[in-house]
């Protein structure tokens, strides 16, 4: 902005890194309704990157239940299928279980073709 010529307003904090994380998650929360799946794989990167469930929790808004359904079902469908289908806007929670009750121990594409 400083090359442009435009002035800024801005708040600078200094911010670790499970505050920034909580920060994000609630200004992505308010700005996008994200459906379930989304939300879904934000959860459960951050449980990747080492975040604790109570920073995951607060960056999502949701309680604990919430949280282990929404890394549960992610990490129950090949991310291919997931990617394959999309946001999914209007899908709930209880879709996706399906999909998941759906795919049970079997492969993939054996699985889809089924459902």
């Amino acid at each position: 902005m400083r090359e442009l010529g435009r002035p800024v307003r801005a708040v600078i904090r200094n911010l670790s890194d499970d505050e920034l994380v909580v920060a994000q998650g609630k200004e992505n929360g308010e700005r996008e309704d994200l459906s379930f799946i989304e939300r879904a794989r934000y959860g459960t990167l951050l449980e990747d990157r080492n975040f604790k469930r109570d920073t995951i929790m607060a960056a999502l808004s949701v309680d604990k239940t919430e949280l282990s359904r929404l890394i549960s079902v992610y990490r129950a469908i090949p991310t291919e299928l997931i990617d394959a289908i999309g946001p999914a806007p209007k899908v709930g929670r209880r879709r996706w279980m399906e999909l998941v009750d759906c795919l049970g121990d079997r492969k993939f594409s054996e699985a889809a073709m089924r459902c």
